[in-house]
């Protein structure tokens, strides 16, 4: 049990009296203030778009049906530049994010239970936003974290985007740094719950996590996408480089291909993606009779040098294919969704400077999640979201010696109440209930060695703010 110190219930009176004492705000983000509209036009819950909202984005962030890129909202700091300005003020919003645990079991070391199996709850950051548009049908978007998890600085999205090629709504082009999976019906980045949803990256356990570079992160690239006439159907193929280059941390060169169909009526949609990434990004270690990768050296083992396989930046050897499936209905008060992604990973091996070898066979994870959202009134939503990821058994050889990796199956459930006490901020308070079996919760400790951490049972607060 978690045991509360003065300084921590200082700061969460503090968080919730913000939230709860405001009637009104002053400052809405960037896009609402340009047409003076509420949040709700284009969210249903908050990240998640409607279908107004992503109409919106697919105009390229003009209102649907219209092409007011060039008139509305407009400041010119230069003869030759024209980018919206909201009423004269700058067209930027920010966003803080962050949670408190309030109650997390106690880790098998005796200390306090770091944030093992269900990562990223309580990562505070604060990013900045801006996006518009340039001229008719040439917008842009740039979004980035002031205050990352682990200090460093990146770009999360950066791109241009023309659209309305050949007819409205035919072809759009975004050129940049953009989110593998925007378009999705149910898009990772625009989870409703706090947490990463286990259809999609399993736990954050070195067994039980996602495999290789799956869709749904940001990369650079270009992707040509439709919506037709705005009618129901809507296409997405785009071409990245396939190695999170935004990112400061080494990810090889790699590269990817992923393709989506949506179609979608007032109260029923469906998607289906396929994604193809060929990467260098993981490092393989031995750690006991077990070999674990991560992105470089992430899980804290110290191998030594001949027990370790780093990536080679010219030779892609690592390729994962996704195939994800969105399915969902909505109405005035209920959201229903339905996630399942087939990821699979294949390597094809490697040699290191000792001349120690390492293979293993393709790996195979089947994800799925159900969400249930309700919204009693336009302040108060109450959901649940079961999620579920198997990764089937495989075979690894290393020096000849072969070694079974057993089945691992995660299992949580996510239930959660939130409030807004106005439409661009939200509180609520997250209750995750672990199920997984205990191979899919086992990480590396810092004498190298590998064991099981407890069942990740969790109360957690969390606020999202955006200004």
């Amino acid at each position: 049990m978690y045991r509360y110190k003065k300084t921590d219930l200082c700061f969460l009176l503090i968080i919730v009296s913000l939230f709860f004492l405001q009637d009104r705000a002053e400052a809405i983000p960037a896009f609402s203030k340009k047409y003076s509209a509420p949040c709700s036009l284009c969210h249903s819950s908050w990240p998640r778009l409607n279908r107004v909202g992503f109409q919106f984005k697919v105009n390229g962030f003009q209102l649907p049906g219209g092409r007011d890129g060039s008139t509305a909202g407009k400041s010119s700091p230069l003869w030759n530049l024209f980018l919206d300005s909201g009423d004269a003020n700058p067209p930027i919003s920010f966003r803080l994010q962050g949670g408190a645990r309030l109650i997390q079991p106690k880790s098998d070391f005796g200390g306090e239970q770091s944030n093992n199996a269900y990562c990223c709850t309580e990562a505070t950051t604060f990013g900045i936003y801006a996006g518009g548009t340039i001229r008719e049908d040439v917008g842009y978007f740039v979004s980035a974290p002031l205050v990352t998890e682990n200090g460093g600085s990146r770009l999360e999205q950066g791109y241009v985007r023309i659209v309305n090629i050949f007819g409205n709504g035919m072809i759009g082009l975004d050129l940049g740094t953009f989110n593998t999976s925007d378009f999705d019906l149910v898009p990772p980045n625009r989870e409703w719950f706090g947490n990463p949803n286990p259809a999609y990256f399993g736990n954050n356990s070195f067994r039980g996590r996602a495999q290789g570079m799956p869709a749904g992160f940001s990369d650079t690239g270009f992707r040509i996408y439709g919506n037709p006439a705005y009618g129901i159907f809507s296409y997405e193929v785009a071409y990245v480089t396939g190695g999170r280059s935004t990112n400061t941390r080494f990810r090889g060169k790699g590269r990817a291909l992923t393709a989506m169909g949506r179609v979608e009526t007032e109260h029923w949609g469906l998607s289906v993606r396929y994604w193809d990434n060929q990467s260098s990004s993981l490092t393989f270690q031995k750690v006991g009779s077990d070999v674990i990768y991560g992105f470089d050296g992430e899980n804290g083992a110290t191998a030594s040098a001949a027990d370790t396989f780093t990536p080679f930046p010219n030779e892609d050897d690592e390729r994962t294919t996704d195939i994800a499936v969105n399915l969902k209905y909505e109405s005035a008060r209920w959201q229903i969704e339905y996630v399942f992604d087939n990821n699979r990973f294949d390597f094809a091996g490697r040699t290191n400077a000792a001349g120690n070898r390492y293979t293993r066979d393709v790996a195979s994870r089947n994800g799925m999640s159900l969400d249930v959202i309700y919204r009693l009134n336009a302040k108060m939503a109450f959901g649940a979201r079961w999620g579920y990821s198997n990764t089937d058994s495989f075979s690894e050889t290393l020096n000849g010696v072969s070694n079974t990796i057993p089945e691992v199956k995660v299992n949580k459930l996510d239930v959660q109440f939130e409030f807004s006490p106005v439409e661009n901020a939200r509180i609520a308070l997250l209750i995750a209930i672990d199920a997984s079996e205990s191979d899919a919760r086992k990480r590396v400790s810092d004498t190298n060695s590998i064991t099981g951490f407890d069942t990740q049972n969790k109360f957690v607060l969390l606020w999202d703010w955006a200004i």
